[in-house]
């Protein structure tokens, strides 16, 4: 929504600017009425989407933060370029500064300046208002476990390569369907001619490049962002890309489309556009491939039966079970409850604390179920659990789900 409200108040601003990317604009008409209610119109949408924006999800600070800074970039910079003057390219400050046409251009700029001032002052204040509604959102960001985990793997450069190659690859995967190669190479190829190539360049009018421009850093922004500073969660990190995947896709359509156009021309069969045919083609099988795949859905989780029958029949044994769990993202037991409600009691260890697990009920028991979260103290503690009964002398791993790991712990003859 939020990307949607600047790309239609971009499209506004241009139809007071005469001009092409190629040559640059000059402001051709004053800001009058229209524009200005307009942007009225657009600070007031803008004030809403931040505020549901900030309480749905704190990460859309990032995005909000990363389109408001494109735009006004964009916004402020939208000047003509250097003119030549009596035909030399010699820059003489004395006739530039006497130009009419560059007076104009700089009242312009400060006009600009005016509204962007405006703009950055409404989009705090609706930030404010909603940590007013929701107080303690800023106690998670700036002073929660969370908010110092995530500063603290923001300030560490030597994980920039680690996070990013992870969510690129939970991006090829989820977004992609793994053709993540061809299309960055399109993408390439797409950059290329929209610099070097003047039958591609003079596109950018058409195509509505200042829009892609904004939508493509801003998008870039976020992604780098949240890389460095996201739980590491498997998978189920996705979830913190996962709202600029729609952006991103029609990102990719569009520089698909014209890094094809770069390799085979602007032909056309039957009045179809080849470019065209063949990104479709290529979009339709990542969505055809995507769905085929049946492991590209995350939080929907049917039954696993063969789990729970397993956990039923060591319930009926009698098995003790114990839960190992991760101090940090203590709530993803919910995602074992199918399974540990089968069993009578259970017995829950975090894994911060590395102190001798002491229990009569545990230590003369012939065999215990582990169900240990990933954590950097997993195996130590599971080795210590193992050396407090002379009679376990077996570790085995019985399955895996998720972030968790299920062991039997048991003495063979």
């Amino acid at each position: 929504a939020l990307a949607y409200l600047h790309i239609n108040f971009i499209n506004l601003i241009k139809k007071y600017y005469d001009g092409s990317e190629m040559e640059g604009f000059v402001l051709a008409k004053p800001f009058d009425r229209r524009f200005h209610t307009s942007f009225i119109r657009f600070l007031i949408s803008v004030a809403i989407v931040n505020f549901l924006g900030f309480l749905t999800q704190y990460y859309y600070l990032v995005f909000m933060a990363m389109l408001g800074l494109f735009f006004s970039l964009w916004f402020l910079f939208l000047m003509p370029k250097n003119k030549k003057f009596n035909g030399q390219d010699t820059l003489d400050v004395a006739k530039i500064l006497g130009d009419e046409e560059f007076k104009k251009q700089t009242a312009s700029f400060f006009d600009r300046f005016k509204y962007i001032a405006v703009y950055v002052l409404v989009s705090a204040a609706s930030l404010g208002l909603a940590v007013l509604v929701y107080p303690a959102s800023a106690a998670h960001i700036f002073r929660g476990y969370r908010g110092k985990e995530a500063a603290d793997a923001f300030s560490d450069p030597s994980n920039f390569f680690e996070r990013v190659g992870f969510f690129l690859g939970l991006t090829g995967k989820y977004l992609y369907s793994g053709a993540w190669l061809l299309i960055l190479i399109l993408f390439l190829l797409a950059a290329v001619g929209l610099f070097f190539f003047i039958r591609i360049k003079r596109e950018k009018d058409n195509l509505h490049i200042a829009n892609v421009r904004v939508l493509e850093f801003s998008v870039l922004g976020y992604f780098l962002v949240v890389a460095k500073t996201a739980l590491l969660l498997g998978e189920t990190s996705n979830r913190y890309e996962m709202p600029i995947y729609p952006i991103g896709l029609m990102l990719s359509v569009y520089f698909t489309r014209v890094g094809i156009r770069l390799i085979v021309g602007n032909r056309k069969i039957k009045e179809l556009s080849i470019p065209v045919l063949i990104t479709g083609i290529i979009f339709v099988y990542i969505d055809i491939f995507g769905l085929a795949a049946g492991d590209r859905v995350l939080f929907m989780y049917k039954e696993d039966a063969e789990r729970i029958t397993y956990a039923a029949d060591m319930a009926a044994k009698g098995a003790k079970t114990v839960v190992m769990f991760n101090e940090k993202t203590p709530d993803n037991i919910w995602r074992l409850t199918d399974e540990l409600l089968k069993y009578d009691s259970l017995y829950y260890v975090s894994e911060e604390n590395t102190a001798p697990i002491e229990d009569e009920a545990l230590s003369d028991a012939d065999s215990i179920l582990v169900y240990a979260a990933d954590h950097d103290n997993k195996d130590s503690l599971i080795e210590e659990l193992v050396s407090t009964n002379d009679k376990w002398n077996s570790l085995e791993e019985i399955s895996q789900k998720d972030m968790w790991t299920l062991y039997l712990i048991s003495g063979k003859e």
